[in-house]
């Protein structure tokens, strides 16, 4: 959903964050996704490389070190 923690975290676009959770926004936004699926697929791609467990481990082991 739009404003809660997770919207705005990625740079690039990996989807839609609804605004409401009625029948024609959520279908809006899946033609949205259809219509831009191939840049929203390789966005998704490339963040999942950065966003794993191991991947968040290091930054977390990185951030408390740091401290």
């Amino acid at each position: 959903m739009k404003g809660t923690a997770i919207d705005g975290l990625f740079e690039k676009e990996v989807g839609i964050a609804l605004t409401a959770l009625d029948s024609n926004h959520i279908k809006d936004s899946l033609d949205y996704i259809e219509q831009n699926y191939s840049i929203i697929s390789n966005n998704c791609k490339t963040y999942s490389k950065e966003y794993n467990w191991l991947g968040i481990a290091k930054k977390t082991s990185k951030f408390y070190h740091k401290s």
